[in-house]
C-alpha cells in the first residue's frame, strides 16, 4: 500500500497494487504445462504518480494464462480492463493461438473483443471484435522479419473499424537491447512505428516508441 499527498489538494490518498502468479505443471501434477497471472491497482481520486494525478478513482485489473499445447503450439487467452469514475471503461478480451508452421516459421492468430465506454470522445463508444493474424520468419538468432493483418467483423455503438495490413521487423542489438520498426496501411491510413526496447529481466522489459 502507497500513501501519497496529492499536489492540488494537499490531502493524504491511497494507492494499491496486488499480483499473483502460478504454474500450471505444479497445479495440475503436471497434466498441464502452461502458467497464470492476474493483477488489480486501486489509485484513489487526487493520487499522484508519474503519470499524473488522478482527478478519479481508477481501477486496473488483468489476468491471463498460457497452455502450451505441443513444443511447437501454444494457445494463450487474457483479459485486462481499466475503469475511470463512473464514466469511463475500458474492457478487452483476447485469445491467442501460435504455432512454428516449418523451420523458422511461426504463425500467430487471434480474435479481441473490447469494450470502450467514454462519452466525451466521439467514435470511442461500443464494442468491436477484431480478427487479425502475423506471419513471422526467423532470420537469424537476433532478427525476425513479419507480416500481419486484422480487420474488424464486428461493431456496436459508434466504434469505427479498424482494419489494417503491414509488415514489419525485429533485431537484438544486445543481450537486453532490442529495436524494431513497422510499417501498415488501414482505416485511418498509412502507420509506422519504431519502437526501443530494454529486458530488464524475464519478467519486466521497458520500450520508447
Amino acid at each position: 500500500v502507497d500513501e501519497t499527498v496529492a499536489g492540488s489538494s494537499n490531502e493524504k490518498t491511497l494507492a494499491y497494487r496486488v499480483r499473483g502468479k502460478a504454474d500450471l505443471g505444479e497445479l495440475t501434477g503436471g497434466a498441464l504445462s502452461g502458467g497464470l497471472d492476474g493483477y488489480y491497482e486501486f489509485r484513489e481520486a487526487g493520487f499522484s504518480a508519474l503519470d499524473g494525478e488522478s482527478l478519479d478513482d481508477v481501477q486496473t485489473f488483468g489476468a491471463s494464462a498460457y497452455v502450451d499445447i505441443s513444443d511447437e503450439a501454444r494457445l494463450r487467452i487474457a483479459l485486462e480492463g481499466k475503469r475511470i469514475g463512473s464514466n469511463s471503461d475500458h474492457l478487452r478480451a483476447k485469445a491467442e493461438f501460435e504455432a512454428e508452421v516449418a523451420e523458422n516459421w511461426t504463425l500467430l492468430a487471434g480474435v479481441a473483443w473490447t469494450r470502450f465506454r467514454e462519452p466525451a470522445k466521439e467514435h470511442y463508444n461500443g464494442d468491436a471484435v477484431d480478427i487479425g493474424a502475423r506471419l513471422t520468419y526467423k532470420v537469424d538468432e537476433d532478427t525476425s522479419v513479419y507480416a500481419f493483418g486484422q480487420a474488424t467483423v464486428v461493431r456496436k455503438g459508434d466504434r469505427l473499424r479498424n482494419d489494417r495490413i503491414g509488415i514489419g521487423a525485429e533485431t537484438r542489438l544486445t543481450e537486453r537491447l532490442s529495436v524494431g520498426g513497422e510499417v501498415s496501411y488501414g482505416t485511418t491510413g498509412i502507420g509506422a512505428a519504431l519502437t526501443l526496447n530494454y529486458e530488464k529481466d524475464a519478467d519486466t522489459s521497458y520500450y520508447v516508441g
